[in-house]
This record gives C-alpha cells, sequence and structure tokens, in this order.
C-alpha cells in the first residue's frame, strides 16, 4: 500500500494462504504476463525461509534479470548468511521495511545505482557484500496507508482456529518496538529501540473499516508491546467501548506486566478483550531479573494476575526454560512460582518454551562466547530449518538436557 500511495502499480500473490495454488506454471505465467520491474517478498518467520528461498530461485529460472528482494525479520537477522549462500536474492530490506523499499524501487525504476544511502538495506556491489545499517524508522506512523485489504481473499484469513463464521478474525498492529531489552529478544533489530505508537484516532478507523467493510468482529493485536502509553492505551480501549464496536480482542505476543493495572484491565474487559497473556518468563527472581533483564516483580506479577481473576479474562502465561544460570536451585523456585498460581492467583494455561538464542540478542553473544550451542544449531537458525524446539539447544553448564 506505501508504494501505491508512491505511484507504483503494485500486483500481489499470496502464498500465505494459498501455496497450492501457485503451480510453477502459473507463477511462471504471472511473471511472464505482468513483467515485474521487481519482485518483492516477504518473510516474517524463519520457518517461511526455505520457501522463500526456492521461490527466489524458481522466479530467477523464468527471469534472471528481475531484481529479487526479499524483507522480514529472519533476514534482518541472518541477511550476510543469505547474501553470501543464496546467489538468487538480490536485496535484503533491514527492518522496518516501507520507507527503505520504496527507495529502492525508485532507483531501480530510474536505473540509479547509486544505493549507498538508502537506509537500512544489505547488497552485492562488485562482488562484494554491502551494508547499509538501519538507522532511521517512521516515527509518524499514522502517515502509512492501512494495509491494502482489497488485493487478498480476506475470507480466507478468517479462517482460524479461534474464529467461525459469525467471528470473523484479523490482526492489527498499533505501535511498534518496546523500550524493554530482555536478553533473549531481538524485536529492537526489526522496529528499533524506541516505541513509537499510533494515534487512537488512526487505530480506530483501521478496526471500523474491517468491522463495517469485512465484518471482523475479533482483533488480535500484534504488538510488541502495546500498552507503553497508558493513556493511548486507555483511550483506544474506551473510545472502542463508546463506539460500540461489538468486538473481542487478544494479544497473542502478550502485554507487558508493568504496564497493567487496575484501570487498564477494567478497560481492556470493557473493550472486549476475551484473554490475555502474561509474559513472566521465570518464577526465579535470579533468572527473570539479572538473567533475562525482565526488571518485573513477583509483587506485581501476582497483582495483575488477582485482577484478571476479579474482571473474569482468562490469562496464559509464557515461560521460558533453559536460560544459562538455570540450575537445581532456579528450577525449583521456577516449580514453586507456578505452585503459588491457583486461587486468586489461578492461570488459565501454562505456555513454556525452551530458551532461543536468537542472533542478534545477548543470549545468542553469551551461547557463542560460551560455547553453549552447537554449530548444527547455528546453521539451522540461519537456514530457517530448525523452528521447532521439542528439547533444549542451549548446553547448560550446570544442568543436564535431562533434568
Amino acid at each position: 500500500s506505501h508504494l501505491e500511495q508512491n505511484g507504483f502499480n503494485v500486483r500481489v500473490l499470496d502464498f500465505q494462504t494459498s501455496p497450492h495454488k501457485y503451480s510453477d506454471e502459473f507463477l511462471r505465467e504471472e511473471i511472464n504476463s505482468y513483467n515485474p520491474e521487481v519482485v518483492g517478498i516477504g518473510c516474517l518467520f524463519s520457518l517461511y525461509f526455505p520457501s522463500v528461498k526456492e521461490t527466489a530461485k524458481k522466479i530467477k529460472k523464468i527471469n534472471n534479470r528481475i531484481p529479487i528482494v526479499i524483507g522480514g525479520a529472519h533476514p534482518t537477522l541472518f541477511f550476510r548468511d543469505i547474501l553470501i549462500d543464496c546467489r538468487d536474492i538480490d536485496f535484503i530490506v533491514l527492518g522496518e521495511g516501507e520507507e527503505s523499499f520504496l527507495q529502492l524501487c525508485l532507483k531501480l525504476k530510474n536505473k540509479d545505482a547509486a544505493l549507498s544511502d538508502i537506509d537500512g538495506l544489505a547488497y552485492r556491489e562488485n562482488g562484494e557484500i554491502r551494508v547499509n545499517p538501519k538507522t532511521r524508522f517512521i516515527e509518524r506512523l499514522d502517515s502509512l496507508p492501512f494495509p491494502a485489504f482489497d488485493k487478498f481473499d480476506m475470507k480466507l484469513y478468517f479462517r482460524h482456529v479461534r474464529y467461525t463464521r459469525k467471528n470473523r478474525g484479523m490482526s492489527i498492529i498499533t505501535s511498534r518496538s518496546c523500550p524493554y531489552r530482555c536478553t533473549f529478544c531481538s524485536m529492537f533489530h526489526t522496529h528499533g529501540t524506541k516505541w513509537r505508537g499510533r494515534t487512537t484516532a488512526n487505530v480506530i478507523d483501521e478496526i471500523e473499516l474491517l468491522y463495517n467493510k469485512h465484518g471482523v468482529r475479533c482483533f488480535q493485536i500484534m504488538d510488541d508491546n502495546m500498552a507503553v502509553s497508558k493513556e493511548r492505551t486507555l483511550d483506544i480501549l474506551r473510545t472502542i467501548k463508546r463506539r460500540g464496536l461489538d468486538i473481542s480482542i487478544v494479544f497473542p505476543n502478550g502485554i507487558s506486566i508493568n504496564t497493567l493495572d487496575r484501570e487498564v484491565i477494567e478497560a481492556l474487559k470493557g473493550a472486549g478483550c476475551k484473554e490475555i497473556r502474561l509474559p513472566i518468563e521465570h518464577g526465579s527472581e535470579y533468572i527473570r531479573n539479572k538473567v533475562m533483564k525482565k526488571h518485573l516483580r513477583e509483587e506485581k506479577i501476582f497483582e495483575v494476575i488477582e485482577l484478571c481473576n476479579e474482571f473474569k479474562i482468562p490469562t496464559i502465561v509464557f515461560l521460558i526454560i533453559g536460560m544459562p544460570g538455570e540450575d537445581r536451585k532456579t528450577m525449583e523456585e521456577n516449580i514453586n512460582f507456578v505452585k503459588k498460581l491457583k486461587g486468586r492467583r489461578f492461570v488459565d494455561m501454562l505456555a513454556p518454551n525452551f530458551a532461543t538464542p536468537y542472533p542478534g540478542t545477548e543470549l545468542f553473544k553469551q551461547c557463542i562466547e560460551e560455547k553453549l550451542i552447537d554449530d548444527d544449531i547455528i546453521r539451522g537458525l540461519t537456514e530457517g530449518t530448525l523452528t521447532v524446539f521439542d528439547k533444549p539447544i542451549i548446553k547448560l553448564k550446570t544442568l543436564s538436557e535431562k533434568e
């Protein structure tokens, strides 16, 4: 939509919902008939990268003169490895991509080979890998157009385990980034270090567009940390209620516990919040605050859980197991903490995961320096083939894998 806003003609092939539809022959027909000046491929998650790589290869076989650009969280973290190993991929947009991709498209359209002034771009030049670091992020998110919903078969996005035909769902993002620096999180490489929020009016306009035009009734708010600004959060939630929008809202990525209090939780309930996911991460104060740098007190955790129970909002608790520094003592503290989650502190579900050292995080740096992960793990993360973590991948010096 940002490209269209700036005069480009854009066609979308949506592999996300209909991968079976796009056979090799169909892709060939589309490329030959449309003859694009550039092809952009999104790669939000690592598990998509093998498909992204294969699609780029197919397009180059059809027409090797078409520049191929990829972007997303995975390419942002692994840009150097990708450019070394994947010759079919020409450019990688780093982090927040709207403006960088636009500038690249303008350069390609005008046959301007001087790319060094494009912020957040990795590419090859004379056989060498060049990297323009990502330094500029969009301050006024309201300046961006809404997603080009009309270019997608929207009904395919309504098919979700939580949704029925009478309760269509859609994801939205109301802000970008997070002011915290948890040692296991790589988010800031994509969205920068400064939290930025859309205005209430802009968020409500998108909600009402989806509500009125597409019949959406359940909204997944996918922000990294939606409630950083209490004033904005309350304004959005109270406006939803005041306008009589009969919706439900959920937060798949969780909400920072430090941003929640009685006033915010009451407003969440009033706006239709059906579930709150709480990123507690660990029951040991040492692991949670010294190792992970969550800056989250146990008293605050229990306060928020009790408030959620009071307002009858179901809760899911995120836990991370197997961080460096974990030992029998901290494991016991974690178990004892979970045992306290009953009565007024009852939670509906525990969601434990093994610690994953993503590149660019403090956790990854520590694992490399202390040789806590094997080379095949690093390779699997880079290639996008290691996406299901059903056992520990960090070799702790203080606990066995079985423990």
